[in-house]
This record gives C-alpha cells, structure tokens and sequence, in this order.
C-alpha cells in the first residue's frame, strides 16, 4: 500500500511537529498495514491523546492519510494513590502511604509536571519539571526540589544501638539525553541540607547537620516486560558522584554504583540472576554515602540495612515459578513462589573483597502480584540469623 501523503488533524495540547516526529512516515512510499498500526500504537503510548483515528481518502495514484489526534478525554491530569506495609516480625514494622499527580502537556512542547507525596515510615515530597527540547522528545532538562524524612536504625553485632529520623531538603538541576526506548543517561548538579536527630537509644550518639552538593552522572537501562515479577528484559543502572564546594558540600563525597538484572523465563519459571557493587575513593563515615546491605533479598535472614560500609558487593540468583493467575471484576492476579540466593558484604575503603569474606544468605517466598502492588510473604536466612517477612507494595 502506498500513502502519498499525510494530513494531521491535530487537536491535542502538544505540537504538529512533535506529532509528526513520532509517526516517522515520509511519504510517498509503500507502507504493510501492521508497520503503520505499530507507528499508530507508537504514537498513541506518548499518553497525550484520546482515541487515534485515522482513515484513507483517494484512490491509488493519489492516497492521502488522515490521522486525528483528540486530546484525552479524561484531561491532561492524573492522580494516583499508592500502599505499602513492611514486617520482619522481629520488631522492624513500617508503612507508606503515597500519592502522585502528574500533569502531561503543560506546554507544546511535551513539558510534564509531577508531584509526589508521601507519609509513613519514610516520608518525602518530590516535586519535578521534565522538558523535552527537542521534536524527537530525545534532549531534555529536569529541574526539581525534594524533601525526605526516614527513620534508620544503626546496627551493632546484630542489634538496633540507636535509631536516628534523619530529614533534609535538596535542589536539583538535571539535563539528559532518552535513549530510544530502552534507557537514559542523564547529569545533575545538587544542593541541599540534611539533618540527622537520634530518637531512641544511647545518648554518645549526637545529632549531626550538613550541606551537601555536588554532581552527578547516571546511565540507566530499563527492558522489562513488566514492573512486578518481570518475565524478559534488562534492568540497570551506573552512577558516579561528586561533591562540591561551590554548591555547598561540606565534606568530599566520590563514589560509583552500579546493579544489572536480567529476567529470563521458560514455561512458568522465571530466573533473575543480579549483580550490585559501590564504592567510595574517599573515606566517609556519612550515614547517606555508605553503602546498605540486609532485607528480603539483600543478605535475608539480616535486618533492613543492617550492614553499612564504604565499599559493597552483592550477588544473587532469583527463582520464581507462576502458580496461577486469574481476573476478577476488571483486575488480574499473579501468584508465585521462588527462591533467592544471595552473597555479599560490605567493606571498609581498603579492605579487599574475598570470597571468604562474602556473607551467604538465602530466601523462600511466594508472592502475588495484586491491585495494591506485589506481596510477598517469605523466610529469609544469612549465616546464623534468620526472620520472616510480610511486604506489601515493595519489591526486590
């Protein structure tokens, strides 16, 4: 079939000219009716428009494609709640209760507004501007302003010493490129202050306050077929940090991160083998630049973040069957059982890490992927210490 030309009627919040970047049709030229329904079904998952239509005018020598694109009947905005509950059942319980608003289109140019507010155990607001700066929506910038409040407990020789509610507000200014559909790779520039108080426990634990800034670089690769319980794809993520003093750091902060996951299945059962490694190049006693090991999956029978250093490593091969699944007044259920194999520890700066040295943990669980996010319920074991978990809305 050819199309030798194209007329957009466009009534949307968002401009001809991005509209047309992501069709990519450049007539005249033959088209398979299932490649133009993928560019349709391409242009649709943009989220900025109602039901697309379109419809052939002509004849053969002379075919014209009409599409119309209809802004979204339900508004450019959207509002969502979320829930999550977390137990060990060894005295470690904590909630969230969340809510986003996103607002799609503020301008022409694809700007999307959102807000994030949550209450509980860790409580934040985010607040962020995303703006593409291009017509292919590649290039963008992303300035946004955030505050955060959690409680986090410090760990001696497998017990809380102290619990510390540690809060602190930060500005960030991000620009980055998308890459196609499967990742990202963005820079930051950020300030802000945090502020560490003890809550409960020894008084020779002092509070503590400091300004933080510095720079960022962050490579993020994302190829899930699903959020919960993934079948295919890759998820991963690098990261390296750097203070600085002219946008207020106090103390020198260096590191680099890194995780990679990769989700593949045969019949029902699905393998997850995940890596995960950080490191600090300077030496840091700073609760937020040290890096956290202990929870459902990472080093299990272990408390939640129970082991703190410098530097960090972390192996595991996860393993899920699918049970079942049904669908019931609209929503769809998933329920699963599986294992997860775990070694890691953490370091100091020069220590070396050595397969003596890594910590060997395991867990059982099975899970369901439900209308209120996973649920997991599982037992967990590392070394000598084990518990139980009960979470609802987390993942690992």
């Amino acid at each position: 079939m050819t199309i030798d030309r194209v007329r957009l009627v466009n009534t949307a919040p968002i401009s001809d000219a991005i509209v047309r970047r992501a069709l990519d049709l450049d007539p005249p030229e033959a088209y398979e009716p299932a490649s133009l329904l993928a560019t349709l079904m391409s242009l649709h998952s943009l989220r900025y428009f109602g039901i697309i239509d379109f419809r052939f005018e002509g004849d053969e020598d002379d075919r014209e494609l009409v599409i119309k694109t209809p802004p979204r009947p339900s508004g450019r905005g959207s509002l969502q709640f979320g829930f999550g509950f977390s137990d060990d059942f060894s005295g470690n319980t904590g909630y969230t209760l969340s809510a986003r608003h996103q607002l799609l289109a503020v301008n022409r140019r694809g700007g999307e507004w959102q807000n994030y507010l949550q209450f509980g155990t860790i409580g934040l607001f985010d607040s962020q501007f995303y703006q593409p700066l291009d017509n292919a929506m590649r290039w963008f910038v992303e300035p946004s302003i955030g505050y955060r409040r959690e409680i986090a407990d410090l760990w001696a020789d497998g017990t809380p010493v102290v619990q510390y509610q540690i809060e602190g507000g930060e500005a960030r200014l991000a620009a980055g490129r998308v890459l196609g559909r499967w990742g990202e790779l963005r820079a930051t520039a950020f300030t802000g202050n945090v502020k560490a108080i003890p809550r409960i426990g020894s008084p020779l634990f002092p509070p503590d306050e400091e300004r933080r800034g510095g720079f960022s670089l962050a490579f993020a690769v994302d190829t899930l077929d699903q959020v919960v319980f993934p079948e295919h794809g890759v998820e991963a993520q690098a990261g390296y940090e750097r203070s600085s003093e002219t946008l207020g750091a106090e103390s020198l902060t260096d590191l680099v991160s890194a995780r990679v996951g990769y989700s593949f299945t045969f019949g029902r059962s699905t393998f997850t083998p995940f890596l995960e490694y950080g490191q600090n190049f300077e030496s840091t006693l700073d609760y937020l630049n040290l890096f956290k090991l202990g929870g459902l999956g990472r080093l299990s029978g272990l408390g939640h973040n129970e082991l703190l250093g410098e530097k960090m490593a972390l192996a595991r091969l996860l393993f899920y069957y699918r049970l079942t699944g049904f669908h019931a007044a609209g929503f769809s259920v998933r329920i699963y059982a599986g294992t997860s194999l775990e070694a890691g520890n953490v370091y100091a700066i020069d220590q070396p890490i050595t397969g003596s040295s890594l910590l060997i943990g395991w867990s059982l669980f099975v899970g369901a992927d439900t209308p209120l996010g996973p649920l997991f319920f599982g037992y967990g074991r590392t070394e000598d210490r084990d518990r139980f978990y009960l979470n609802i809305g987390e993942r690992f």
